[in-house]
């Protein structure tokens, strides 16, 4: 996973860049190769505001959190991320088993026909 930084008003020194990494290292389990991340780092007067946007395949998954720390902000908005992927992933579960049945039906029509 390629993972991008912007710092909008405020400089993120290399403890906190390898941290992120570290977090959204644990995404990566879900994901392909080339999904991109994009952890965007800004400070509105004394909130700071973490933006993390995946990208992979045209899904994007995304959560903004405000706060007082980004070392706190980068748990809940992987959290969120996490939160999104099982919910993605259970509407397309769902999804593919009203599928599945529908085509029984169809194979008793064939059948009725042929006797």
């Amino acid at each position: 996973m390629k993972i991008t930084f912007v710092c909008k008003q405020v400089t993120a020194d290399e403890k906190l860049k390898a941290l992120i990494e570290k977090k959204i290292g644990k995404l990566e389990k879900f994901f392909r190769d080339d999904a991109e991340a994009f952890v965007t780092l800004s400070r509105y007067k004394k909130t700071e505001v973490l933006e993390l946007t995946i990208s992979m395949g045209g899904t994007l998954f995304r959560s903004e959190v405000e706060g007082e720390s980004f070392y706190h902000d980068i748990d809940v908005a992987v959290d969120v991320i996490e939160r999104q992927l099982r919910k993605n992933k259970t509407r397309l579960e769902k999804r593919i088993r009203k599928e599945a049945f529908a085509s029984p039906e169809y194979a008793g029509e064939q059948i009725e026909e042929d006797s």
